[in-house]
């Protein structure tokens, strides 16, 4: 089965007391993954960036909320990480409470997976089902990871996750318990989606969050070579992906006339036709000969 685009692991740090700037260890990040990041602050704060200690860029933020009165949410990406430990790092404005969240997202499209991000502030949306929203989230691509947070304003966590969507992390305590959640799922629909939670008490929530396209599968491929006379029969299985680079070569045999080489050659290109259709293999099968 082709890998699919998945969150592999989340880590977040809160500090209530007055900071600069709040980090989070991320252990064991794989080469190429996305790093995507919220952070937060309060209102009369702002953040200003997010830093690595490997000078891995996330750019400007991709939304900058604030609820007045309350606190302030941003979301940054880092489109392909290097991978190893790292410590990511939010800075701010002023002195703050703050926090950072940090989702790495495994075999995403590169180098450029962010497909779609939005956010929306919203002031008492009630208690029924999936009320709480990010504002559409349009995908050009299928498949995308849908990946979303919301955070309750004052109340503590008051948040359960959307229909369909997976949640298995909350964070961000303030000292009256975590004010945040996260979740995710993968889509194969295009165009709008929309990351959804549900209120368990009436408040002021944030919730943003971001689409990213899933990587192609990995490129592989049949060559069939043919040769005459005293040279054996070759069939190469070409396969893309960079753990098994190279050719792999089955020798079938020497031929006595190019009649029973050309049977032998319809025997293999039925065998290699029917792996394609067995795996489902959309690329090109080619078959070449001397």
């Amino acid at each position: 089965m082709d890998p699919i685009i998945q969150v592999v692991q989340e880590q977040a740090a809160f500090s209530a007391a007055a900071v600069a700037s709040i980090g989070v260890a991320v252990p064991n990040t794989r080469p190429g993954s996305v790093l995507h990041v919220w952070a937060t602050c309060v209102d009369t704060s702002a953040i200003t960036s997010i830093t690595d200690d490997l000078a891995q860029s996330y750019g400007s933020a991709l939304n900058n909320l604030v609820s007045a009165g309350n606190r302030r949410v941003a979301q940054f990406s880092l489109a392909k990480a290097r991978g190893g430990s790292i410590t990511v790092t939010a800075h701010f404005v002023a002195n703050s409470p703050g926090g950072i969240w940090v989702a790495e997202v495994a075999n995403a499209a590169s180098p450029f997976a962010l497909d779609g991000n939005n956010g929306l502030v919203q002031v008492m949306p009630g208690l029924a089902a999936n009320a709480i929203r990010s504002s559409f989230l349009v995908a050009t691509k299928k498949p995308v990871l849908v990946l979303a947070l919301s955070m309750d304003m004052t109340l503590g966590l008051k948040i359960n996750a959307g229909t369909g969507f997976t949640s298995t992390v909350t964070g961000w305590d303030a000292g009256g318990g975590n004010l945040a959640r996260s979740e995710y799922k993968r889509s194969e629909s295009l165009g709008s989606q929309e990351a959804r939670f549900t209120a368990l008490s009436n408040d002021t929530f944030i919730t943003m969050g971001a689409n990213y396209d899933e990587a192609p599968p990995p490129a592989v491929g049949w060559v069939v070579q043919v040769n005459n006379g005293p040279k054996p029969f070759q069939a190469n299985r070409v396969d893309g992906d960079p753990t098994t680079t190279g050719r792999q070569t089955l020798h079938v045999g020497n031929f006595e006339s190019a009649a029973i080489a050309m049977a032998a050659v319809d025997q293999q290109m039925s065998r290699v036709l029917k792996w394609a259709e067995d795996v489902r293999f959309d690329g090109v099968v080619s078959f070449t000969g001397t």
